[in-house]
């Protein structure tokens, strides 16, 4: 078996200056805290804490189309570089030197993993939105969206809200305001699961045949107006929900009465995100002195009622729908694309939070209608 022989002088980094200790030009970066970094010296191992200036970056969301193409035009060997737009290039070359100078991040999301677990290429794309990630993370779209219903929830029964802002929905092991250390670390047990990309590819099927068979509806539905597809839009998603919770809760109670063991799958239908939305409704109505069974009918009121106008995922995505939805009935004949729910739920969740958002011609499009 190999043996690894690890020096400690090997963590400390250059820039080099003088010892203030032994006088030798042998006193570097040790390691970087966010607010404040440590030099050590190599020859006598002296060391020092010093503060760092405070840091405020931008937040940049790339989609996964630009992802692939700066991938492709940095990476020789797939011999792919003459093929890709120069714009991919000099992007990723402008991204990366304003990133590792603190003045932006480019967080990754599920959606990312997502859309290169099932390329061919998934190292090299790994690779590149993690380098310009460097730790920094959105939070999967269904916890933001959780927070963004609760939050809502809070003001429609009188309690006060702390806004959610981008510090909220980004995880990992940096700090937004401070300064980024060298190393990125990189751990991901999905990547070791077999049928994981078949899984990934089946769900993105089955979600885009669903959509194609509502844009086939939009086709035939020549009088309604944006207005009315946004309205459709904004009480559905709630309605949506509630049904999968339902569904939930009928599934708990045929294992339970044909005492049937429980299996993570089943306990993963069961304790859906609605579910957690639900018990903290209830918990909230019940702190306002509300039985289970008047909590429940009011949170299943606030769910299948109201429109949910202050809640962003739903402001935005159902605007989206609705301009899919008019250029349908106008006449477009071309179905969208496998990726268009993931652009959806990626623009509807991560927008409120990011200075800047880069996507595809077609969410533009849409999104300037």
């Amino acid at each position: 078996m190999p043996t690894i022989t690890i020096d400690p002088k090997m963590f400390i980094n250059e820039p080099f200056i003088t010892c203030p200790k032994c006088g030798e030009k042998s006193y570097g970066v040790l390691s970087i805290y966010a607010r404040h970094y440590i030099r050590r010296c190599r020859e006598c191992w002296h060391d020092e804490s010093y503060k760092l200036p405070p840091v405020s970056r931008k937040v940049i969301y790339l989609d996964q189309f630009s992802i692939s193409e700066m991938m492709k035009s940095i990476n020789p060997l797939l011999e792919k570089t003459d093929k890709v737009d120069p714009f991919f290039r000099k992007l990723f070359e402008k991204l990366d030197v304003l990133n590792k100078l603190q003045v932006i991040i480019c967080p990754e999301s599920t959606s990312h993993f997502d859309e290169s677990f099932v390329s061919p290429f998934y190292p090299a794309l790994k690779r590149i939105y993690q380098q310009l990630a460097h730790n920094f993370s959105f939070y999967d779209p269904d916890t933001i969206k959780r927070f963004q219903i609760l939050e809502d929830f809070n003001g429609w029964i009188g309690l006060q809200n702390r806004p959610i802002d981008v510090g909220h929905i980004l995880t990992g092991t940096g700090d937004l305001d401070g300064w980024d250390d060298r190393f990125i670390i990189s751990v991901s047990l999905r990547d070791q699961d077999p049928n994981l990309a078949d899984e990934l590819r089946k769900t993105r099927d089955q979600t885009s045949d669903t959509l194609i068979q509502v844009f086939n509806r939009w086709q035939t539905e020549k009088s309604k107006t944006f207005e009315d597809w946004y309205g459709e839009e904004r009480i559905s998603y709630g309605k949506s929900l509630i049904q999968l919770y339902l569904n939930g809760l009928l599934e708990y109670d045929k294992l339970v009465s044909n005492k049937i063991p429980l299996t993570l799958n089943s306990i993963g239908n069961i304790s859906s995100n609605i579910s957690v939305i639900m018990s903290v409704m209830q918990r909230k109505r019940r702190d306002q002195g509300l039985t289970d069974e008047e909590g429940m009918k009011k949170s299943i009121k606030y769910m299948t009622k109201k429109k949910k106008k202050n809640i962003p995922y739903v402001r935005i995505s159902s605007m989206l729908f609705a301009s899919l939805a008019r250029e349908a009935s106008l006449g477009r004949k071309k179905p969208p694309t496998k990726g268009m729910m993931n652009d959806v739920e990626a623009i509807a969740c991560y927008a409120p939070y990011c200075d800047a958002m880069l996507i595809d011609n077609e969410c533009r499009r849409l999104l300037n209608q």
